[in-house]
C-alpha cells in the first residue's frame, strides 16, 4: 500500500510541516557575548516553550559553528556577567565537550580551540571566587581531563594540569584552590594511576599535611583524595596509603565535631568503599575505626544517614571474611557490639495508629495498608543489617550471642519495642544461622510461644513474621520437631478478630510451615486448617484477612496434594464465587489470591477431579484476561502463573487454551530494556527524573549519568519466561508450534546481564524446547517436525549454549547452563557433530581453568591472612557454599562426559585424558575435598562402563586404579560409593568373557586388590551404618559382577552345562567362590539400591534354581550340603528363603525383577516343603517386615 507524498499512511491527514529552524545568526558572532547570555538565560527558563527554543538554538549552533559554541560556553563560564550563567555554562561546557556527551565538541573544533578551553578552564579555576560555581569548574575540569587524557592517561594530552595542580595543592595556596586540585586529583587518580606513579611519594606526603589543614573543606577533599589512590591502586602501592589513615579518621571526627554531617557522611561513604574493597587494608587502625563507628551508631543525637552509615561500615566488615579471613574474629567485641547496636536499630519503632489500620491497600495492590508504620529512620537499617551479619558470619559466631541476648529482651515487660526486637531479630538470623539452629530449634519455638500470647499485638505479629522465617529457613527439621507447638499456635491466633493484622500474619505463617512440610507432617492438622481458612476467607469482612487466608489455602493444598481431595468440593465454591463476584478495582488482589488458590488446588487434587471445574474457570478467564487494562492490576501476573498451573494440572488437555495464553506470555518475555514498556533508562545525574521516589525502581550513578532499572518489569519478564518453560516440560510435542517463537526469545537472553532469573529461566527452558522438537520428530505426524529440523535446531542450540558458558559471571547460573548442555546431550548425543566435541572439550577446559583460579584465590587469600585460623575459620559456611556450587560445576562435567561415554564409547575417551590434568590432582591430591574426588571416580567408573570392553580404561588404570581401590573405604559415603561401584565395573567390563585381551590384560594385576578392597569394605566396622548403606550394596553387587562373569552359565559360555564350563575354570577362581558366593548371600538382602537389589536377587534365584545351568559346586558354596535337592543345609536355605520374602515383599519389579519374581515364589514353595518345621518356624520370627512374613506364609502353604 503506498500513501501519497506529504500525507499520514495511517490516517490519510497532511503531515505537519517541521518547525522552522531558529536563525541563530547573531549567535555565530564570537564577540556577540551579551546575545549569548540571553540564550544561556532562556535554557534555564522556567517557560517548557522558552527552553525548548533556546535548547533548539544551540544543537544549531553547534551543528554550523561548533568552535563558536565552545568558545562562546568557555567565555560565559569565565566572564559571564552574573553567577547563575557562570554555573550554568559550568555544567554546559563538563556535557557539551566531555565524553560522555552524545555529540561532543571536543572533536569538532580545532586544536588552537581546544587549547583555549584547556587554559580558560584552568584559568576559570584559579581565578573564580563564587563558591557554588568553583565547585561546577572544578567538576568540569575533572571529566575535561579524564577526557583529553583517555584510557591510556597520558599526561601529554593537557601537560599544563599537572603542574597547575601540584602548585594548587601546596598549603600556602588559596583554601579554593587546594580544595579544587585535591578534588581532581581524586577524579582523577583511576585514570592517571601510571602517569602519577612517579609522583605518589609526593603525594603522600601533600596528603598528609592537607588532612591536616586547619580548613575542614581541604581535609575533606584530601580524604576524598587518598580514598580514591587507596581504591585505584595495587596492592604494593596501597600499602603506602596505610599511614595516612589516622589522619583520615581524624578527618571524620572533626567533620562531626564542627557539626558538618554531610562532611562526615562523604568521609563514611569513602571508608565503607575501601572497607569492601580491601579490608585488609583497615588492619592498623581496626580497632580505632570499629570503636568510632560503632559510637558514632549509636549516639542518636546525630543525624540518621550518619549513624545508618556507620552502620554500613560495620556491616561491611563483617562480610569481609572472603577478602580478610579471622581478622573480624580477632578484633575484641566486635560481633556482640554490633549485635547490640543492630538491636538498637530495631528499637526505633513506634506504636503509630496507622499500623492498626488494614483498610488501606499497599503498592502491589494487597490489601492491609502499611505494616512498616512506625518504623524509624534506622528501623530497616538493622532489620537488614541482621540478615546481612549472620549470613555472612554464620551461626557459630551468632547464635551464642543471639542466645545471650534474646531472652533478656523478651523477658523485658516493660518495654514492648525490646520483646518486639527479639522476634525480629530472631527472624532475621534465622537464613545464616540455619545450620546451628535447625538441631536447636525448640529453643527458638519457646520464645515464639511466649510471644505469641504477648500482651501487646506488634509483638504478637513479630511472633509470626518469626515463626514464619523459621518454617522457612529451619525446614524441615523444624515441621519434623516442633508441629505438634507450632500449628495449634497458629491456629489459635487466626482467632485474633480484634487485631485482623495478627490474624492475617498468623495464616501468612501457615504458608511458611506447610511449604516446608515433608512425611506427612500436616496430615494430623489438615482438617482443622483448612475449616478455619474457610472460616476467615467466609466470614471475616476484612480484605487482608481473607487475602491471607487464600494464599494459606493455596499453599496447604499444594502441600497435602491428593490428601486435599476430601476438601475439595467444600473449597471450590467458595473459590469460584470470588472468582466470579469480585470485580470492584479494591477487590483485585483477592480475585487474583482466589485465582492462584485454584490453580493450586486444581493440582492437588488432579485433572480426574478438577477437569469439570478447571474448564469452566479457563473459560472464564479467557475471557477476563481481555478486560486488563490497568498496568498496575496484579490479575494479569497472577493470570500468566495460573495458566502455567492449570497447564500442570490439565496436561495436554490444556492445548486448546495456547492461543489464549500465549500471545500475553510472548508479549511479557519480549520486555526489551527501552520503549514505554522497558526497564532501562539514562538521564543526566543532575537531571533529577520522575524515578526518584516511585517503587520498584533502582537508581545508581555512573559517572555524571543516572541509571534506573525497573526492577518490577524485570520480574514479570522473568516470571513469563519461567512460564513458557513450564509450558515446554508439560506439553512436549504439543507446545512445537511454538518452539521456534521462543527459542528467538530465549536464545538471545542466555546473556540478558539485567536479570540473573531472566538468565536463568532461558538457560533452563533451552533443553525442555530440544524435547518438545524430538518428541514431535518421532511422533511423525507434526508438520515441519522431522529430522533435520531437529540436527538443525540441536546445533543451534548447542553452539549457543557453548558460546555463552564460559562467559557467565555467575557460578550458580555457569552451573544450570551446563545441566542444560547435559540435558541437550542426554536427548540427543548421537546429533553431536565433530565440531560440538572440540568446542565442548574447550568449554569444559576454560571453565574448569576459570574454576581452579577462583579456588585458588580464594585459598591464597586465607593462606596469606595474618590472622586466618583453619581451626576456627575452616567453618565458613558462606565460603563452604561457594566452595560447593564449583564441585558441582564439576559434576555436571562429568554428567556431560557420561551422556557422550554412552553414545560414543572409545571415541570419547582422548577427551577424559584431556580432562586429565584437572582430575588426576582431585583424586590424588590429599588435601582435596570429597566432591572432587567423587568427581574424578565416576568420570573413571562410566569410561570402564561404557569403554571398558573395547579397551577404552587400559590408559586410565595405572593412574586411577590404586586409587579407587583406597577410596573404597572412604570416610566419605559418596566416595566410597563411586569407588566400589567402579570396581564392579571393572568385574563386569574388564573381565567379561567378550572383553578384548587387551583389556582383560590391563585390569589383571588388579583383580585380586579389587576383590580384597571390595571384601574389606562390606566387612568394614561401619559397613552396616545408615549413611554407607547404599555404598555397602553397591560392593555386595560388585562381588556379585565377579561372581557373574567368573562363574561359567549360558550366558557367558558356549556350553549349556554349567558343569562341563565349571571344569575349565581354574583352581585359584574356585578358592575364590568357595569363600566368595558364602560372603555375598550371607550380606543379602538389599534393600536401599534397587537397580543393584534386582541384579543380586535375580542371581540368586537363578542360582538355587534347578537346571538353570548353575553349576552344581556353585550351589553347593551358596546352600551347603549335597547339591542334590532336599539335601542342603537347612540353615543356608532359611537364609535364602528369608532374602526371596523381603524381596518379594516389595512387589515385583523393585527388589527382585519380573522375570525372576515367579521363579522366585516356586523356589520358596519348594524349600518350604523341604525345610524342617521348626527351621520354618524360625525364619519366619526372624522376619520383622508383616508383608515379608506373609509372603513367607502363603509359600508354606501353597
Amino acid at each position: 500500500m503506498s500513501s501519497s507524498p506529504g500525507l499520514d499512511p495511517l490516517t490519510g491527514a497532511p503531515i505537519p510541516p517541521p518547525p522552522p529552524l531558529p536563525d541563530i545568526t547573531p549567535l555565530l558572532d564570537i564577540n556577540n557575548s551579551a546575545i549569548f547570555e540571553q540564550l544561556v538565560e532562556k535554557l534555564m527558563s522556567a517557560s517548557n516553550e522558552e527552553r525548548k527554543h533556546a535548547e533548539l538554538c544551540l544543537e544549531e549552533m553547534k551543528r554550523l559553528g561548533p568552535e563558536v559554541a565552545a568558545l562562546h560556553l568557555i567565555q560565559t563560564m569565565r566572564k559571564g556577567s552574573k553567577v547563575e550563567l557562570r554555573s550554568m555554562c559550568a555544567v554546559l561546557v563538563r556535557r557539551q565537550l566531555c565524553k560522555d556527551s552524545k555529540e561532543s565538541l571536543l572533536s569538532k573544533i580545532s586544536p588552537q580551540a581546544v587549547g583555549i578551553v584547556k587554559q580558560e578552564c584552568l584559568n576559570a579555576m584559579k581565578e573564580e571566587e563564587e563558591k557554588a560555581v568553583a565547585h561546577k569548574v572544578t567538576d568540569t575540569v575533572s571529566e575535561l581531563a579524564a577526557t583529553l587524557l583517555g584510557e591510556t592517561g597520558n599526561p601529554s594530552s593537557w601537560p599544563e594540569l599537572l603542574p597547575f595542580m601540584f602548585q594548587c595543592v601546596q598549603s600556602n595556596a588559596a583554601v579554593r584552590h587546594q580544595e579544587s586540585a585535591l578534588t581532581i586529583f581524586a577524579h582523577l587518580a583511576g585514570v592517571m594511576s601510571d602517569a602519577l606513579r612517579p609522583y605518589l611519594g609526593t603525594l603522600h606526603g601533600i596528603l598528609q599535611v592537607s588532612l591536616r589543614s586547619e580548613t575542614l573543606e581541604v581535609r575533606t577533599a584530601a580524604l576524598r583524595a587518598s580514598a580514591s589512590f587507596i581504591l585505584s591502586s595495587g596492592d604494593k602501592e596501597r600499602s603506602g596509603f596505610q599511614s595516612l589513615l589516622p589522619d583520615m579518621l581524624s578527618t571524620l571526627e572533626t567533620a562531626l565535631n564542627k557539626q558538618d554531617e554531610s562532611a562526615a557522611q562523604d568521609a563514611l561513604e569513602m571508608f565503607i568503599e575501601i572497607a569492601e574493597m580491601d579490608p585488609r587494608f583497615l588492619r592498623g587502625m581496626l580497632v580505632q575505626m570499629a570503636n568510632a563507628m560503632t559510637t558514632l551508631a549509636r549516639t542518636e543525637q546525630l543525624e540518621s544517614a550518619t549513624r545508618q552509615l556507620a552502620m554500613e561500615f560495620l556491616v561491611t566488615l563483617a562480610e569481609s571474611r572472603d577478602k580478610a579471613p579471622g581478622m573480624i574474629r580477632k578484633l575484641p567485641d566486635f560481633v556482640n557490639n554490633l549485635f547490640q547496636s543492630l538491636l538498637l536499630f530495631l528499637l526505633d519503632i513506634d506504636d503509630d495508629a496507622e499500623w492498626y489500620d488494614v483498610s488501606g491497600s499497599n503498592a502491589d495492590g494487597s490489601a492491609g495498608g502499611n505494616e512498616d508504620a512506625g518504623h524509624g529512620e534506622t528501623y530497616d537499617v538493622g532489620q537488614e543489617g541482621f540478615d546481612r551479619v549472620a549470613l555472612a558470619l554464620g551461626g557459630a559466631q551468632v547464635l551464642p550471642i543471639a542466645s545471650g541476648l534474646l531472652p533478656h529482651l523478651l523477658a523485658d515487660k516493660s518495654d514492648w519495642k525490646k520483646r518486639h526486637a527479639c522476634m525480629i531479630c530472631l527472624a532475621q538470623i534465622a537464613e545464616g544461622c540455619a545450620k546451628v539452629m535447625a538441631p536447636q530449634c525448640d529453643g527458638c519455638v519457646d520464645m515464639c510461644l511466649t510471644a505469641s500470647v504477648d500482651e501487646h499485638p506488634r509483638v504478637r505479629w513479630a511472633c509470626f513474621q518469626a515463626l514464619g522465617q523459621l518454617s522457612t529457613d529451619l525446614a524441615p527439621d523444624l515441621q519434623r520437631k516442633q508441629h505438634h507447638r507450632v500449628v495449634p499456635c497458629l491456629l489459635q491466633a487466626m482467632n485474633d478478630v480484634q487485631n485482623p493484622r495478627v490474624q492475617a500474619h498468623a495464616s501468612a505463617a501457615i504458608v511458611n510451615f506447610s511449604e516446608g512440610c515433608v512425611d506427612n507432617v500436616l496430615a494430623p492438622y489438615l482438617d482443622e486448617i483448612v475449616m478455619k481458612l474457610l472460616v476467615l476467607l467466609e466470614k471475616s469482612s476484612v480484605s487482608a484477612v481473607q487475602e491471607a487466608a487464600l494464599t494459606a489455602l493455596a499453599s496447604v493444598a499444594d502441600s497435602a496434594q491428593e490428601s486435599f481431595l476430601r476438601h475439595y468440593e467444600r473449597c471450590i465454591v467458595p473459590l469460584k464465587q470470588i472468582l466470579y463476584n469480585a470485580t470492584d478495582k479494591q477487590y483485585r488482589m483477592l480475585r487474583a489470591k482466589a485465582m492462584e488458590c485454584v490453580s493450586l488446588v486444581g493440582m492437588a487434587v488432579g485433572k480426574d477431579q478438577f477437569r469439570q471445574d478447571g474448564d469452566e474457570v479457563m473459560q472464564f478467564l479467557a475471557n477476563l484476561q481481555g478486560t486488563i487494562v490497568d498496568a498496575d492490576d496484579p490479575t494479569s501476573q497472577y493470570l500468566l502463573q495460573a495458566w502455567a498451573r492449570f497447564c500442570k494440572c490439565l496436561g495436554t488437555e490444556f492445548l486448546p487454551y495456547l492461543p489464549v495464553t500465549m500471545p500475553p506470555l510472548l508479549k511479557t518475555a519480549k520486555l526489551a530494556p527501552d520503549g514505554p514498556d522497558g526497564f532501562f533508562k539514562v538521564v543526566e545525574a543532575d537531571d533529577g527524573g520522575d524515578d526518584e521516589d516511585e517503587e520498584g525502581i533502582e537508581l545508581f550513578d555512573l559517572g555524571d549519568k543516572r541509571v534506573s532499572i525497573r526492577t518490577s518489569v524485570l520480574e514479570e519478564k522473568a516470571t513469563a519466561c519461567n512460564m513458557l518453560c513450564c509450558y515446554a516440560d508439560e506439553l512436549k510435542e504439543g507446545f512445537f508450534p511454538y518452539v521456534e517463537d521462543v527459542c528467538t526469545i530465549m536464545i538471545p537472553l542466555l546473556q540478558f546481564y539485567f536479570h540473573e532469573d531472566v538468565r536463568k529461566a532461558a538457560v533452563q527452558c533451552i533443553p525442555e524446547l530440544l524435547v518438545c522438537v524430538k518428541k514431535a520428530v518421532e511422533l511423525k505426524t507434526t508438520p515441519g517436525a522431522d529430522a533435520t529440523y531437529l540436527q538443525n535446531f540441536f546445533g543451534l542450540v548447542m553452539d549457543k549454549l557453548l558460546e555463552v558458558c564460559p562467559k557467565e559471571p555467575e557460578v550458580e547460573i555457569l552451573v544450570c547452563v551446563l545441566e542444560s548442555i547435559q540435558e541437550v546431550l542426554m536427548e540427543c548425543s548421537n546429533l553431536c557433530r565433530p565440531d560440538h566435541m572440540q568446542k565442548l572439550l574447550a568449554t569444559f577446559k576454560e571453565v574448569a581453568d576459570a574454576s581452579v583460579k577462583r579456588q585458588n584465590d580464594r585459598k591464597t587469600t586465607k593462606e596469606t591472612s595474618e590472622d586466618y585460623d583453619p581451626s576456627i575459620d575452616g567453618d565458613d559456611e558462606a565460603l563452604e557454599a561457594e566452595s560447593e556450587l564449583e564441585y558441582e560445576i564439576w559434576s555436571q562435567i562429568a554428567e556431560c562426559m557420561s551422556s557422550l561415554l554412552k553414545e560414543y564409547r572409545e571415541h570419547v575417551v582422548p577427551m577424559v585424558e584431556h580432562l586429565n590434568p584437572y582430575l588426576l590432582p582431585m583424586l590424588l591430591e590429599a588435601e582435596r575435598q570429597p566432591d572432587e574426588r567423587r568427581v574424578a571416580i565416576s568420570i573413571f567408573d562410566d569410561v570402564v562402563e561404557h569403554a571398558g570392553v573395547s579397551g577404552g580404561a587400559n590408559s586410565l588404570l595405572p593412574q586411577y586404579m590404586p586409587r579407587v581401590l583406597q577410596c573404597c573405604l572412604d570416610p566419605d559415603e559418596d566416595v566410597r560409593q563411586v569407588a566400589v561401584y567402579g570396581v564392579g565395573m571393572c568385574f563386569a567390563h574388564l573381565l567379561h568373557p567378550a572383553a578384548a585381551p587387551l583389556a582383560r590384560q590391563a585390569f589383571g594385576p588388579y583383580v585380586e586388590n579389587s576383590l580384597a578392597a571390595i571384601q574389606h569394605s562390606i566387612s568394614s566396622p561401619d559397613a552396616g551404618q545408615p549413611k554407607f548403606m547404599s555404598a555397602t550394596e553397591n560392593a555386595i553387587s560388585a562381588l556379585n559382577r565377579y561372581l557373574a562373569v567368573t562363574t561359567p552359565s549360558p550366558a557367558n559360555s558356549e556350553s549349556a552345562s554349567g558343569d562341563a564350563s565349571y571344569a575349565s575354570v581354574d583352581a585359584g577362581t574356585k578358592a575364590n567362590h568357595a569363600q566368595l558366593y558364602p560372603l555375598w548371600l550371607s550380606r543379602l538382602p538389599l534393600t536401599h539400591d534397587r537397580v543393584e537389589a534386582r541384579q543380586c536377587h535375580d542371581r540368586l534365584v537363578w542360582a538355587c534354581t534347578p537346571n538353570s545351568g548353575c553349576p552344581s559346586e556353585v550351589v553347593t558354596y551358596l546352600l551347603g550340603g549335597n547339591a542334590s535337592p532336599g539335601q542342603h543345609d537347612s540353615q543356608r536355605v532359611a537364609h535364602v528363603m528369608k532374602v526371596l520374602a523381603v524381596a518379594m515383599s516389595h512387589g515385583s519389579g523393585e527388589l527382585i525383577s519380573a522375570t525372576h519374581f515367579e521363579g522366585a515364589k516356586t523356589l520358596l514353595v519348594a524349600f518350604a516343603k523341604v525345610l524342617p518345621p521348626d527351621v520354618l518356624q524360625a525364619t519366619h520370627a526372624s522376619l520383622s517386615d508383616e508383608k515379608a512374613q506373609k509372603v513367607l506364609v502363603d509359600a508354606a502353604q501353597a
